[in-house]
């Protein structure tokens, strides 16, 4: 070939291939053909049949972005890249009553696609991932310095880390909490399908490292020890053994919408759970009673009742009211008399009395 025309070839493909690239970069505007050749080094998109059936993740995003051109942007995170296992996923883009947009998925999502679309609309992300009861709140983390990272919380207390270039997520000690809003509160207005990955996992990695008091209550945060070693508790608590229960802990979880952290007597039928809310619920297999603590601080009020009605002394008694996280003044407290012949009244008052030192 003639060097002038091969050079002018060169240059038209190079100029070819930045189009597209550039046309990835920011979706897929009008007068741009949707049957671009795949990128160098990235294969051709496989068909959709196969993946439609991917286990699904229950979540949703929220962000500030008005809702006006919010289908747009999530048009352009989904052209960002080309899905290994290609999905199509509905889509919802909704107003919320309290201002803010919502983004939903009422098929169900690939976790990671929640991760991806928070820190993408710089908003909040809220999923349960399949096979798993507990509820992850996530938020960019605008100060990492290993790339695109999102933070977050489990509602079994766990804190976590999220990595959108490997797709990682591992335990960490300390991330901000979040309040999950209520998004049936809002008001649908557009529809689309977008083409995502259906199995980017969503799977928790590694050892939780130790969780610093000043990062929590130091009710939750000795709770949260205590469920790994229970020992100190004064047989007040148990660590759930599966092969005890007469029951599993999914199906616990489920009836309770909590996540199981102790056994509290140690046949194993008695449990305390974990809410969402950072209430807790105490449930009996032989009958179906169940009584609820408002807060870790109260749950730990009525541990520490429980535990000076045994034959212990002042000084466990302290021991366990350290352990628990309250102050060695609540021993003192739930050793002070016996309600007077009206002992319901009596622990309400001194629940709360503790509660409140916590």
């Amino acid at each position: 070939m003639d060097p002038v025309a091969l050079t002018v070839f060169g240059l038209v493909t190079v100029g070819l291939l930045v189009a597209v690239v550039v046309a990835r970069s920011r979706g897929l505007p009008d007068g741009v053909p949707s049957d671009l050749p795949p990128l160098p080094g990235r294969p051709r998109t496989p068909d959709l049949e196969g993946y439609a059936d991917a286990p699904r993740a229950d979540g949703w995003v929220r962000t500030e972005r008005d809702v006006e051109g919010l289908a747009d942007a999530v048009q352009a995170f989904a052209a960002l890249g080309t899905p290994a296992h290609p999905v199509e996923l509905p889509v919802t883009v909704s107003r919320h009553a309290q201002g803010f947009s919502v983004v939903g998925f009422p098929d169900g999502v690939p976790p990671m696609v929640v991760a991806g679309l928070a820190n993408w609309l710089d908003g909040e992300g809220f999923l349960t991932p399949p096979d798993s009861t507990v509820r992850y709140a996530l938020y960019p983390d605008k100060e990492s310095v290993l790339g695109e990272t999102l933070r977050g919380t489990g509602s079994d207390g766990s804190r976590i880390e999220v990595h959108l270039n490997d797709g990682s997520v591992h335990p960490v000690a300390s991330a901000r909490a979040l309040e999950e809003p209520d998004p049936s509160q809002a008001t649908e207005v557009q529809q689309l399908t977008i083409t995502v990955d259906a199995l980017a996992p969503f799977a928790v990695t590694g050892t939780p490292p130790g969780v610093p008091t000043q990062e929590r209550g130091r009710v939750d945060a000795a709770l949260w020890a205590l469920s790994s070693d229970p020992s100190p508790s004064l047989e007040c608590l148990y660590r759930p053994d599966a092969d005890e229960m007469e029951v599993s802990a999914a199906e616990l979880e489920a009836e309770y919408g909590g996540t199981l952290r102790f056994s509290t007597t140690s046949f194993h039928d008695q449990w305390l759970l974990l809410k969402p809310d950072g209430s807790w619920v105490e449930a009996q297999l032989e009958d179906g009673v169940h009584q609820t603590y408002p807060s870790s601080a109260h749950l730990a009020a009525e541990l520490l009742i429980r535990a000076s009605e045994e034959a212990v002394s002042d000084e466990a008694l302290v021991g366990f009211a350290r352990a628990l996280g309250l102050p060695p003044e609540a021993a003192s407290v739930v050793r002070e008399g016996g309600g007077g012949g009206d002992y319901d009244a009596w622990k309400a008052e001194v629940i709360d009395h503790v509660a409140s030192l916590g």
